[in-house]
């Protein structure tokens, strides 16, 4: 028996949406660690040895990387129940998550320079933009691309269901 186009995606996205969940669940203990860094340094005063800045850098880029991939999994399982990729519910999602990724280097760069004046131990209070901020960036860009494509297949199908 031959298998639908639709049928061989929701296999497919079914495995997607399983490491998408396990590389989601992992984020999310990474943010919660480094929120709990936070705020024990915070609470103690203890500054001495602790890179205050560096965790809520961190903090700050796990939180965003974490609700972006949270988005991903919804998209993969409305893609798995529904066998449509092209809904304005996933065009939505991915815009958020572009604009997520995006505001998270300049939102990371706010809260680090913030968290320096908090740190009487910090050498300096800035932000050095790196090789991971780049990328952030250049997956936020990405995903924008890819929802004005999925934005344009939205109003095709639509197109296609006028004509049918």
């Amino acid at each position: 028996m031959k298998e639908t186009i639709s049928t061989a995606l929701v296999k497919r996205v079914k495995s997607d949406k399983i490491i998408c969940g396990m590389i989601t669940v992992g984020t999310i203990i990474g943010a919660v660690i480094y929120l709990f860094r936070v705020i024990t340094t915070i609470l103690s005063g203890n500054y001495e040895g602790n890179d205050l800045q560096g965790y809520v850098y961190t903090l700050t880029e796990a939180v965003c990387a974490a609700i972006a991939l949270v988005l991903l999994c919804r998209i993969l399982g409305e893609i798995a129940i529904s066998g449509k990729p092209f809904t304005v519910t996933n065009v939505k999602r991915m815009r958020i998550m572009a604009v997520l990724l995006l505001a998270s280097v300049p939102t990371a760069a706010v809260l680090t320079s913030l968290a320096g004046f908090l740190d009487p131990t910090a050498m300096s209070i800035g932000f050095i933009i790196s090789f991971g901020d780049m990328m952030m960036l250049l997956f936020g860009a990405i995903i924008s691309l890819l929802s004005e494509i999925f934005h344009y297949g939205v109003k095709l199908e639509e197109e296609m269901d006028q004509i049918a």
